[in-house]
């Protein structure tokens, strides 16, 4: 039986999720909805964890992850991982996910060691992020409660690519949680939890 050592959660919507605009870089807090949304993940984490306490907790270095945590397991129980953060879309940030700048975007996640204009390469943050998932991984199987970890939809995109080779093989909308299970076999499988998106701009690896 697959036992899950790890529950990543995206953080709440906020104005820019609202509007349709990259977030990236920018530092903006949840909304009001966000914050709902945080509400229900916490009771939707209460229900995986089954009257245990969580494993290590961690979130990214921006206010909207921060926040969520916050609602979710209560102030000052998670660490801040600055690796958490989510991909640099530099000079896309605050624009518009309008056609002419999806397009500019989708020619970057096809070409990953190519750097984004203010920004970073895909090829970088993939290095950067993926040590900082595999470590909340085996820190919730090898302390024996699953880990827990506030993050961005890039991070969300990684998880997916890292374990099932496929960007789009797990998406959640904000708000959403993704299980990351060990099997049997021992190989580790991600699992949409609470709110899959079916958006068809949320197949590109931005947050």
């Amino acid at each position: 039986m697959a036992k899950l050592v790890a529950i990543f959660v995206r953080h709440g919507q906020t104005e820019a999720n609202k509007e349709k605009k990259f977030r990236g870089p920018l530092n903006v807090p949840l909304d009001a909805v966000g914050k709902r949304q945080a509400v229900e993940a916490r009771s939707h984490v209460a229900s995986l964890l089954q009257g245990q306490p969580a494993g290590s907790a961690f979130v990214s270095s921006k206010d909207r992850s921060r926040e969520t945590g916050d609602i979710v397991l209560g102030p000052g129980k998670t660490h801040i991982v600055k690796n958490f953060d989510p991909l640099n879309v530099g000079k896309f940030a605050g624009q518009p996910k309008n056609d002419p700048n999806m397009k500019a975007i989708t020619y970057y996640q096809s070409h990953p060691d190519e750097k984004i204009p203010g920004g970073e390469r895909l090829s970088d943050f993939r290095k950067r992020v993926n040590p900082e998932i595999m470590m909340a991984i085996r820190q919730g199987e090898e302390s024996g409660r699953p880990s827990i970890s506030f993050v961005h939809s890039s991070t969300i995109h990684q998880i997916s690519h890292l374990l099932h080779h496929d960007h789009n093989a797990v998406k959640v909308t904000p708000g959403g949680i993704v299980g990351v299970y060990k099997t049997p076999d021992g190989r580790y499988v991600a699992k949409t939890l609470l709110h899959e998106s079916q958006n068809q701009q949320d197949k590109h690896m931005v947050s």
